[in-house]
């Protein structure tokens, strides 16, 4: 029995020196086997640095020129990052993109933190997006989504946007702009909030920013606010920026605190030396309490309440 035991531990032992033998022998092998096939199985399934995501291909300093089917120029893609998965849009952080038009002039330039691009051949833009057009005209947009529609050359939002104006903030609830124009629709209810503390209520608001203009314009009811007056009108308004002028137009009331109204017509907003003064040359109504005053002109200085009532003046007082 005793010797049974010792042959066996013998053979134990042979086993295990010739396990060692052929581990050291085949090493370099089951190195390479253990060590190398994890990174591999990294690069085409897993990215760590992605939040996560598994990605099949990951480029940096990514670009691509697309091409339409008779070889005219469409777009030319530049990102600082390319990922692309399986059953899921394709992922590009920090992008530009140069559009060109039908004659081959390039139309415009967007940029953004991130963009996908979708099977159709749409380019969905995240967070913020500038725009900058063939006229060197910037558009600073913010959107949970903006859809560069490469087909029908238009760059589009059904969700809530924020536009950077100039010394304002406009939230609206989708635009629309085609990548040849200088305009841009801020569609359905608008919301302006000027750095004076004014706040201007409408909507479907175009950005005209062609030929050096800088205007603002809609045909919708449109109601201003400032200070302790609300203007109220059906016909729209036009802002130019440039000037700090807004045009109130057609039949305009005004409504004090106080409980004053004035009737008037095509109400002008100037802004432009730091005040803020309300001037027409059309038919006004002066109506308080213990007056009713009618004269072809109105100039009204807000912030020291002056109002200057001229050209064939008639009043009522109580």
């Amino acid at each position: 029995m005793g010797l049974f035991q010792t042959k066996k531990f013998k053979l134990l032992i042979v086993f295990i020196i010739s396990l060692a033998a052929i581990v050291w022998i085949f090493q370099d092998n089951l190195l390479q086997s253990s060590f190398f096939r994890k990174p591999t199985l990294q690069k085409e399934n897993i990215d760590v640095t992605n939040k996560g995501r598994a990605y099949i291909e990951k480029i940096d300093n990514f670009s691509i020129n697309e091409y339409s089917d008779n070889e005219k120029i469409i777009y030319i893609i530049n990102a600082d990052q390319y990922y692309s998965y399986k059953n899921s849009p394709i992922e590009l952080f920090k992008v530009r993109i140069r559009t060109f038009d039908d004659v081959q002039k390039e139309a415009a330039i967007l940029t953004s933190n991130k963009a996908q691009i979708l099977e159709t051949s749409e380019i969905i833009f995240n967070g913020n997006v500038n725009i900058e057009t063939l006229n060197n005209m910037l558009h600073e947009l913010q959107s949970e989504s903006i859809t560069y529609k490469v087909n029908q050359g238009e760059i589009s939002s059904n969700d809530n946007v924020i536009y950077q104006g100039i010394s304002s903030i406009i939230n609206s609830n989708g635009m629309l702009m085609s990548i040849n124009d200088d305009k841009l629709l801020l569609i359905d209810s608008v919301n302006i909030k000027e750095e004076s503390g004014a706040e201007i209520e409408t909507s479907n608001l175009t950005i005209n920013q062609s030929n050096g203009l800088k205007l603002y314009q809609s045909n919708e009811k449109t109601i201003y606010r400032s200070l302790d007056n609300k203007i109220t009108t059906k016909s729209g308004v036009i802002i130019d920026m440039e000037k700090n002028l807004t045009n109130l137009l057609g039949k305009v009331e005004i409504l004090k605190s106080s409980g004053t109204k004035i009737f008037t017509s095509d109400l002008i907003i100037d802004k432009s030396n730091s005040k803020e003064i309300y001037r027409t040359n059309q038919l006004s109504n002066y109506v308080s309490i213990k007056s009713n005053i009618k004269a072809n002109q109105m100039y009204y200085e807000v912030l020291s309440e002056k109002i200057d009532l001229s050209g064939g003046v008639v009043a009522i007082y109580e």
